[in-house]
Formats: structure tokens, sequence, C-alpha cells
């Protein structure tokens, strides 16, 4: 049942898989909860996916009243590392106002670039891209976007004044470095930044 029309990806292997694998699928989540938390508009995330539920790729598991549809705690345990992350992202958008306006962003309340400081190549081949949403002077939000399977170099916007970018989230690290609470950011950019395949960033400035 359900529809054939998916654009899901294994990575090679159907199910279970070899940790290097597993790794990739566990960033992509990290990728994809990112950038929703990240959008405008209300944030819908459904039941489960903060646990890592996937229901063994079932996609219309209404009618199935067994293992497939039933909410397995233990996956709570297991896959701590997702749960986390859901939850250090969804006190990040919180904390972030800018985030959750109902306006949406004009000209003036962003600017894109693509990964050497230039205009984004917004065509099929562009797969890297950086942001900077503007709207609150008083925070910054740097986005770095690399959808590609090479790392990207990106040559990040100078912060104003004497501030600094400070790295808040990166997809590519491991837990628990790859999202971290206001003020306890460890890595600080000044120029550029190296942005692993597969990954994104999210970089702050701290309020004067």
């Amino acid at each position: 049942d359900g529809t054939n029309e998916n654009y899901s990806f294994n990575y090679g292997t159907e199910g279970p898989a070899a940790e290097v694998i597993e790794r990739i699928r566990i960033r992509q989540i990290k990728n994809m909860l990112a950038t929703l938390l990240i959008s405008r508009g209300v944030p819908m995330l459904l039941g489960g996916d903060e646990l890592r539920r996937t229901k063994k790729g079932n996609n219309n598991s209404y009618c199935q009243d067994n293992e497939i549809s039933w909410y397995d705690w233990r996956l709570l345990r297991k896959n701590q590392e997702i749960y986390r992350f859901a939850g250090e992202m969804i006190a990040f958008r919180k904390e972030h106002k800018v985030l959750s306006r109902e306006k949406f962003y004009t000209d003036r309340d962003i600017l894109w670039f693509s990964p050497d400081g230039g205009n984004p190549d917004w065509g099929y081949s562009g797969r890297s891209f950086g942001c900077i949403i503007l709207a609150d002077k008083e925070e910054y939000i740097c986005l770095l976007f690399n959808a590609d399977f090479v790392e990207k170099r990106f040559v990040v916007p100078p912060a104003p004044g004497t501030r600094e970018w400070h790295v808040t989230v990166d997809t590519s690290r491991e837990t628990p470095d790859d999202i971290h609470e206001p003020g306890k950011e460890a890595v600080t950019v000044k120029e550029g930044y190296i942005l692993p395949e597969r990954s994104l960033a999210i970089l702050v400035l701290h309020k004067e």
C-alpha cells in the first residue's frame, strides 16, 4: 500500500547496514531536522521522527496495526543522538525569534552567496551555498549548506564590528560537537570554514 513516488535513498543497502552507511544516514537525518527547524512557517514533525522511527519505509501505515506502526520506545535509548539533536534544534529555534516571524524575508533581510563568496548557482548543478539572515541586527545567523559529494571551503562574510561568528551547528561532527548550547560554542570563524560533504553548519553572533 502507499505510493511509489518516494524521494528516499538508502546509501547502497536496504535496512540495517555497516557503520559507515549508518553514519551517513544519521548525518542526513540531522541535515533534514536542521533544515526544517530553520525554515519559515510552522515546523511539522511526524511523531517518532525524533526517535528515528522508520516504520520500515512504509509511507501509508494507517492500515498496519502491527510492529510497523506501533511505537517502540526502546528507540529513544537506541537513537539518543538523534533525539538530542532534534531537541537542541527546537531550542535553537526558540532562542532565535527571527526564525519564527510571520513575515517572509525580503531582499534586504537575507544575503545569499556561493562557497567562493560570489553569487550562488541556482541551477541543477548547484549543490552548495550559504546565506546570512539579516532581519535582526542583534542576531545575524549564517547558514552554510553543502549537499555536494566533496568538501567545500566557504568564504564567510565578515562579522560586523569586532564580533566573531560562532559555530553552533555542524552536522558533519560527531555528537556532542554537532550542536552546542548558546554561549558554549568552541569554534569561531573569521574568514573561511571547511564544510565536509553532505552537511550543513549554522553560525551565530553573540550579542555585544
